[in-house]
């Protein structure tokens, strides 16, 4: 899996469905930047785990800073 395809897939996420109205990259903080609840983390967990067929532990995912602090963890669970 290629980590520019993860990346495309968590950002069309946050745009389709999380509202995101602008650009995101990899460096984009998680919690500062597009002020994302639990509840949100929640559902990017879910959106990842279904796409993804992992299992995500929630705590070390509510400890990632950035967009690329995720796809890095994806990528380890493959």
């Amino acid at each position: 899996m290629k980590r520019d395809e993860i990346f495309k897939f968590i950002e069309n996420y946050l745009i389709n469905f999380g509202g995101i109205e602008f650009e995101i990259n990899e460096k984009t903080n998680i919690k500062n930047e597009l002020n994302l609840d639990s509840l949100d983390m929640l559902e990017i967990i879910i959106e990842l785990e279904n796409e993804y067929k992992i299992d995500i532990d929630s705590e070390i995912f509510s400890e990632l800073k950035t967009i690329e602090d995720v796809v890095n963890y994806v990528i380890d669970l493959l």
